[in-house]
């Protein structure tokens, strides 16, 4: 009757017990009920042909021996209780009972009864021997495996410091046979870096008795190094000598790495804090207590140990500290930001401004603890910050204003005139008169330049005092100005105000000791009559401004619908367009771009040109529009790109080709894959191609045209925005789109130098390329005292007729080869326009 939990040896010795107690006590059975760990099992002298619940029943506790009955029938026999005994060991464990039966009933005397009380002490000794055997066992085994999955790894070394054991999970790690790794073989696996420092401290350990406690680098069995904590302790002996070291090794590798990675990431803000000159400080909300870093202590005149909470406060401008106080108060309060700016004054009595910025820390229990934040000396930016506003109104003005004339430029004109249409009607009209000097080239080709432009500010002011404060006056560019009026309610006003435009515009002028008369054209267009969008108005107040040039100078004319002779021509024009590529009669000539660093040639701007077999040249102006229009740009833009590259191709490196992109390819075409196409169609490198594109593209904000011009910056590319300055220039434009070079455009250029607005305008845009890194092309340089002007003022290249006309791509390579501007610079200004 064993029990399977039972070991095989423990049953054997419990039967052979039964049987050897039934033979000394001469009795006709013995059962002798035992538990171990928990289990219980019945031996029997009767062997295995006890039925296993008679016994049980046999020697169950509550069995009155007393009783001359009966117990059980077994093996065909009568049995009688005789005796029974418990099983207790040495410590009083209770390891069961032997209870002896008879075939008749029967009594134990004394020394009976003393008999089978060794006997039963016998067995219950060997039990207990047994029990702590087998927990000895189980501690070893428990242990070994405790040594074998600890992340520490064991090892032990004499009092001399030399190793002795280490556990085989190290030996298989560091891929070490046990005789490689006794004695001092274990330090072969050091790290070279930390091998001296280690062994030091460890023999020092040794020498002094004191626990080891070091981090290293040790060499796994494929080559590479991991983090380990290693400590030894002494074991010392009654006297107090020792007679062994216990170690371990823990890996921490992962931990190490992370509080590597963190202190770099420490240095690295610290340093990002120094280079900001930004202090970082932390203010304890119950004391005041102020821990800073010594930015925090510069920025306030102070040394790291001077600066105290109290001393910061006292450094506070007499009227910032109330409002400082009410800051910081609220912000504890409320865990919002602590954001202010305020004076301090110095020991040495000097005024500094502090911009500071902070957030509340709170406890489980939303308590504030303490004040985080960092604070910068901002008195620099503070002395500059009128300077600076000064400077941001005037790029505003010029972005919205004519940079010669100061009235609107076409981009206000533009959303003035969008507003005001939203809310025309047939009782309230909004109209449009497009303004065009009659005779102002023969200004400009008689008394120059500086005439011209007087006579436009002098037309702009006349127009701007005949409309009062009731309308709008623009410049759209050149001659023409337009002037808006809204809430309109009869054509008898309307062209009353067009007669005395008139009229004042041809007022005679006096230049110098020349009296001259300017005469204007007007086209006027009413809305909603004559159109519901600003396109519209704009293109039938143009369209009957053509027609009153017709009819004679000086004159105003409405729009009428029949006015469409100019709309013919236009059509004419456009169906030539339509087949002028394949016709082959577009042209790319090219101007160079100079370098006053080198007077040499650095690029050359590509620059399209149409020749009708009717009507003979025609400016890009005329038939640029009518192709973005049309959507034909996209075809002749990738047909410039590609000769453009084609010509750049011969040319020694590294001079480049400059070739404009039209706003409308963005949208039309695949600008990206056009340029990649012709710089791998002609093996024509990234750097030696630059793309002007005009703020048009920006101005649409469109997320596509900024992705596709970082896209052609990643091409490697050169972007360029072209003719910056003209009204609608913008900061933000420089600031998020790749720019390498801004060109200044021609009309700003034209006038310099004249010592008034033109030389300031000019001299900011150049200093604004070196804030930014931009390098700056000035357009339309024509004389040497503009040149000397932009050369003293730092500009990097110029474009223009001083240097030379646009020329035929066979005539690039001599200009390659020549020297501008070395000496007394005497050029031809013969030729076409060509930019």
């Amino acid at each position: 009757m064993t029990h399977q939990a039972f070991p095989a040896a423990l049953v054997s010795f419990l039967n052979l017990s039964a049987r050897s107690v039934a033979r000394h006590m001469t009795v006709s059975l013995v059962l002798i009920q035992a538990r171990h760990r928990g289990e219980t099992m019945l031996a029997a002298s009767g062997g295995d042909s006890i039925d296993p619940a008679i016994a049980q029943r046999a020697c169950a506790s509550d069995l009155d021996f007393a009783i001359q009955d009966p117990v059980a029938v077994m093996e065909g026999n009568a049995h009688y209780a005789c005796a029974r005994l418990a099983l207790k060991g040495p410590r009083g464990d209770d390891f069961g009972s032997v209870c002896l039966f008879d075939v008749m009933p029967r009594h134990l005397d004394a020394t009976g009864t003393a008999h089978l009380q060794d006997l039963a002490d016998a067995i219950a000794m060997h039990l207990d021997l047994y029990e702590s055997a087998e927990s000895l066992r189980l501690e070893r085994d428990y242990y070994r495996m405790a040594v074998e999955l600890s992340p520490q790894i064991s090892w032990a070394a004499s009092p001399a410091g030399l190793t002795t054991e280490m556990s085989p999970r190290w030996l298989a790690l560091m891929g070490m046979s046990r005789e490689e790794h006794l004695g001092m073989g274990w330090g072969n696996a050091l790290h070279p870096a930390e091998r001296e420092e280690v062994l030091h401290r460890w023999w020092g350990a040794v020498g002094s008795g004191d626990p080891f406690n070091v981090d290293y680098r040790l060499r796994l069995a494929d080559g590479s190094y991991r983090w380990f904590h290693g400590y030894a302790a002494p074991q010392r002996d009654d006297d107090g000598q020792i007679v062994l070291w216990f170690g371990t090794d823990e890996d921490i590798h992962d931990r190490k790495i992370a509080e590597m990675a963190l202190q770099e990431s420490e240095r690295r803000l610290r340093f990002a804090l120094d280079v900001g000159r930004l202090g970082d400080w932390e203010i304890d909300i119950t004391t005041h207590r102020l821990t800073s870093s010594d930015r925090t202590a510069a920025n306030f005149g102070l040394s790291p140990t001077e600066l105290t909470y109290e001393k910061m406060l006292a450094t506070i401008h007499i009227d910032d500290r109330e409002r400082r106080r009410a800051n910081f108060d609220r912000a504890v309060e409320t865990g919002q930001t602590y954001e202010i700016e305020y004076r301090i004054i110095w020991p040495d009595q000097s005024l500094h401004w502090i911009k500071a910025t902070g957030r509340a820390m709170m406890d489980e229990d939303g308590k504030p603890l303490k004040m985080v934040g960092l604070s910068v000396d901002n008195t620099k930016e503070r002395v500059s910050e009128t300077a600076r506003k000064a400077a941001e109104a005037r790029m505003v003005h010029l972005a919205h204003h004519d940079a010669l004339t100061g009235v609107a430029n076409r981009r206000l004109f533009n959303d003035e005139l969008t507003k005001a249409l939203r809310s025309a009607s047939v009782d309230q009209g909004v109209v449009v008169f497009c303004i065009d000097l009659d005779n102002f080239k023969g200004v400009n080709d008689v008394l120059g330049h500086e005439a011209g432009d007087i006579v436009l500010r002098q037309t702009a002011e006349r127009l701007t005092q005949a409309v009062g404060t009731g309308g709008l006056v623009a410049r759209y560019g050149g001659d023409e100005f337009a002037v808006l009026l809204s809430g309109v309610t009869s054509d008898a006003d309307v062209e009353a105000l067009a007669m005395h435009l008139s009229q004042v515009i041809g007022e005679p002028r006096i230049l110098g000791d020349r009296t001259i008369l300017v005469q204007g054209s007007i086209g006027i267009a009413n809305a909603p009559r004559d159109g519901l969008t600003a396109n519209e108005l704009q293109r039938n107040a143009d369209t009957a401004l053509y027609r009153a040039k017709t009819t004679g100078r000086g004159s105003y004319r409405f729009f009428e619908q029949e006015m469409d002779r100019q709309l013919q021509q236009r059509q004419a024009l456009t169906l030539s367009l339509q087949t002028a590529l394949e016709r082959h009669e577009f042209r790319v000539v090219y101007q160079p771009i100079v370098s006053l660093a080198t007077n040499s040639a650095s690029s050359f701007e590509a620059l399209l040109r149409w020749h009708h077999p009717v009507r003979g040249d025609i400016a890009p102006s005329e038939f640029i529009p009518i192709a973005e229009e049309m959507g034909w740009i996209a075809a002749i833009g990738k047909w410039v790109l590609e000769e453009a590259c084609r010509a750049a191709s011969s040319w020694p490196a590294p001079v480049s080709v400059s070739v404009n992109l039209s706003a409308a390819q963005f949208d039309l075409g695949n600008v990206l894959g056009d340029v990649a196409g012709a710089l791998a169609l002609y093996g024509l490198s990234a750097a030696r191609l630059d793309l002007e594109v005009t703020e048009t593209v920006l101005l649409q904000e469109t997320v596509a045209h900024i992705e596709t011009l970082r896209s052609l910056s990643d091409l490697g590319v050169k972007l360029v925005l072209d003719d910056f300055g003209t009204g609608y220039s913008s900061l933000g434009y420089l600031r998020r789109s790749p720019f390498s070079k801004i060109k200044i455009d021609k009309s700003l250029i034209r006038d310099l130098p004249d010592q008034h607005e033109g030389d300031v305008i000019v001299r900011a845009l150049l200093g604004l390329g070196r804030s930014l890194g931009i390098a700056v092309v000035a357009e339309g340089v024509e004389t040497t005292d503009q040149l000397d002007f932009l050369r003293l003022e730092g500009c990097a290249e110029v474009q223009g007729y001083l240097a030379s006309a646009a020329v035929p791509a066979d005539e690039v390579r001599a200009l390659i080869d020549r020297s501008w501007f070395a000496g007394t610079i005497e050029q031809s200004l013969s030729g076409s326009v060509a930019t």
